[in-house]
């Protein structure tokens, strides 16, 4: 009978954990962007882009795998995007030749299927000090998934952090996506 028991309270606690893991998946990400401030209402902040862009080839055959997912394509190959930047970093982005990011500014790539609105992939950067898990270059790297919940095993932000080590300049930001009049203007 006590082995039965215990076979039965090991079954009940498999049962509750199955549950528990299941639920927490369809749940809705109550800390969307893995912390980051106001990140679920990005599509509020200053739009850089005013309309979705195809990433050039030569810069999306630079881009290697989504780091963490084995066989997925490049979180720009194929796909047009739209950049947006918080009310922190929208000076630096929109005003400044030579920018300089204050702490706490956050820059969203929202990745767009070529047909369709939804987006599919969220590469974002946020200003941080070096305490606050930055390295180097003050910029944390993540790859979110199209809502800005986080996605499972994305891996190390090593390749995004090469590729934009070539734009210092810019404080490590890429600008090749200004309108033209802001880019004549900031000549």
């Amino acid at each position: 009978m006590l082995r039965n028991t215990g076979r039965l309270l090991l079954g009940l606690a498999l049962v509750v954990l199955a549950t528990n893991s299941h639920s927490a998946r369809r749940r809705p990400v109550s800390s969307p962007g893995v912390g980051v401030p106001g990140l679920s209402a990005y599509r509020k902040w200053r739009r850089v882009t005013p309309t979705p862009l195809l990433l050039p080839a030569h810069i999306a055959a630079d881009c290697a795998a989504a780091p963490g997912l084995p066989g997925a394509p490049s979180p720009h190959r194929d796909r047009r995007f739209t950049v947006y930047v918080n009310r922190v970093g929208e000076a630096a982005m929109m005003r400044q030749e030579r920018p300089q990011f204050p702490i706490g500014s956050v820059i969203v790539k929202e990745k767009l299927p070529l047909k369709g609105e939804r987006p599919e992939l969220l590469t974002v950067m946020r200003k941080r000090s070096s305490a606050g898990g930055a390295t180097g270059d003050g910029w944390e790297y993540l790859v979110l998934a199209g809502n800005a919940a986080p996605l499972p095993r994305v891996g190390s932000d090593k390749h995004c952090r090469a590729c934009h080590a070539n734009q210092k300049e810019t404080d490590y930001v890429f600008r090749s996506y200004l309108p033209d009049e802001v880019s004549q203007r900031l000549r």
